[in-house]
């Protein structure tokens, strides 16, 4: 659980484009602008940690997790950003007597970086009623001519921000282990790359090195052959260094980064007893 707190704390931070870094093992400091201080207690100087042990030893640094007043006043704001809405199914004749419940909606782009770039689009529905996650590919848009805007109908079905958040963790961890494979698979490819350009670029620094040393073992005894056999041991001392700092460069190149982005959320109202829906992909009981 407090990785996924950490996932939405930071992304609440970097969508909000407050800078932060951490300035001591497992503590962080965020600097919000003037017009974004009231996001994080009106601080111009935000401390924070996800450790409960470092917050109860240091009164002046926050303690964040899935209760705490900060938290939870990120996902308030998460919740009333414009990326999230509210809808309701349409229904045929008098809705007087229908039994209503609702579904989370949440929309996601996985982005895979590792030498390319390789970008998903997912959608779970979380029935609230029945308790229920179903992952699906793609991205889920209500239809204008199926369900009606409720946001700011007062006689909307109240929304519980807890737990709406706790589906919309859950639904980040069941996609992580849906991408596990693709992860895998994507991770391998990656590595295959990096050393397959890494050797290509030995050869070719092991060629220069050889002919840089024949050079060297062919220097005839004269007054320049010291001076002649220091240029070229310095230029074959550059040829490693050349080496080492390639070989970090394709590291980070084919290093495999996945990212997971909330796109939108949406709450659907719905009859009780819905039409069957339809997961291409897994259904995961929380």
């Amino acid at each position: 659980m407090v990785e996924r707190v950490k996932k939405v704390f930071f992304n609440f931070l970097d969508t909000q484009k407050i800078p932060y870094k951490e300035e001591n093992p497992e503590v962080w400091l965020a600097e919000p602008p003037k017009d974004k201080q009231s996001l994080l207690n009106g601080a111009e100087e935000f401390r924070f940690t996800f450790n409960k042990n470092i917050a109860e030893l240091h009164r002046n640094i926050e303690y964040i997790s899935e209760n705490s007043y900060s938290f939870r006043k990120v996902v308030e704001k998460i919740s009333s950003e414009p990326k999230a809405a509210k809808v309701r199914l349409k229904t045929d004749g008098n809705a007087k007597g229908i039994k209503w419940t609702e579904d989370a909606v949440f929309n996601f782009k996985v982005s895979m970086v590792g030498g390319n770039v390789k970008d998903m689009l997912f959608h779970t529905v979380c029935d609230l009623g029945a308790k229920t996650i179903e992952l699906n590919e793609g991205l889920f848009a209500p239809e204008k001519e199926k369900y009606i805007d409720c946001s700011k109908d007062s006689n909307s079905k109240a929304s519980s921000p807890t737990e709406i958040l706790r589906y919309y963790l859950m639904s980040c961890n069941n996609l992580e282990t849906y991408l596990l494979n693709e992860i895998k698979e994507k991770s391998k490819s990656a590595e295959n790359k990096y050393k397959e350009e890494l050797a290509a670029y030995n050869t070719y620094l092991d060629e220069e090195k050889k002919e840089l040393e024949t050079k060297k073992d062919n220097s005839g005894f004269h007054l320049y052959f010291f001076q002649k056999e220091e240029e070229i041991d310095k230029m074959i001392s550059n040829l490693e260094k050349d080496r080492k700092e390639k070989t970090a460069e394709l590291r980070e190149k084919f290093k495999l980064k996945t990212k997971i982005s909330l796109i939108s959320a949406i709450i659907i109202e719905r009859p009780e007893k819905p039409a069957n829906k339809t997961g291409n992909l897994k259904l995961v009981k929380p």
